[in-house]
């Protein structure tokens, strides 16, 4: 019993290790973005918020893999998942940006993990899903747009919500961006500030979810 309880403690302290390494990478691509297309640097409560999330949601969803003996693929899928969302974060915290390469990369990887055979989604489902959410979400931004006059919500916004559909079933998908566009809604309502960037509100939902939930989340079924 004690054997074990030390494996699994060396195991949690060397995947919390690999996640501050990984976000120090992240973060440090969020940078050096910002850096070569002129924007503001971000501060460091942004990167504190950020960095701390990512690692105790992801050192939660290892120590529940490790001690009920979970498959990994679940728990490697989702701290991806909420990986990507660090660089997408930052930008459109510091400057409402959401660059394509960010959100073309986080789909593509959601697509890579349907060919997983565990993969709860088939790339033919995840393409469909994607691509359906991608032209219902371009036709709510142009309309918003003609309708406003500016950019309420964004392309970035419509290519990452498109792009969630790659990783969860677009059912799921909808859910939680619905709810988060709620908290984004809340949010410019309660600090009267417009534009409001999306990606902190959606990415805080999955990681508060998977850090309540992280059974579930690690079975598939947030």
């Amino acid at each position: 019993m004690a054997m074990y309880l030390l494996k699994i403690t060396l195991l949690i302290g060397f995947a919390s290790i690999f996640l501050v390494i990984l976000t120090q990478q992240l973060v440090n691509q969020a940078k050096q973005f910002l850096l070569e297309h002129h924007g503001p640097p971000l501060t460091q409560l942004q990167i504190r918020s950020v960095t701390i999330t990512f690692i105790g949601t992801g050192t939660v969803l290892i120590a529940t893999t490790a001690l009920a003996g979970f498959p990994w693929l679940g728990a490697v899928k989702i701290i991806g998942l909420l990986a990507w969302g660090i660089p997408m974060v930052l930008l459109d915290m510091r400057n409402y940006w959401l660059p394509l390469r960010y959100t073309n990369g986080f789909w593509l990887t959601g697509l890579l993990f349907t060919f997983l055979p565990e993969s709860r989604l088939t790339i033919t489902t995840a393409l469909i899903g994607s691509g359906s959410m991608f032209i219902f979400l371009y036709a709510f931004h142009y309309g918003a747009k003609r309708l406003r006059g500016d950019e309420g919500f964004g392309m970035g916004d419509v290519h990452l919500i498109a792009a969630l559909c790659a990783w969860l079933p677009w059912q799921l998908a909808s859910l939680l961006s619905g709810c988060a566009f709620l908290l984004f809604i809340a949010g410019a309502l309660l600090t009267n500030k417009s534009p409001q960037p999306y990606a902190p509100w959606l990415f805080a939902l999955l990681a508060g979810l998977t850090g309540c939930f992280p059974h579930s989340t690690i079975l598939g079924v947030l």
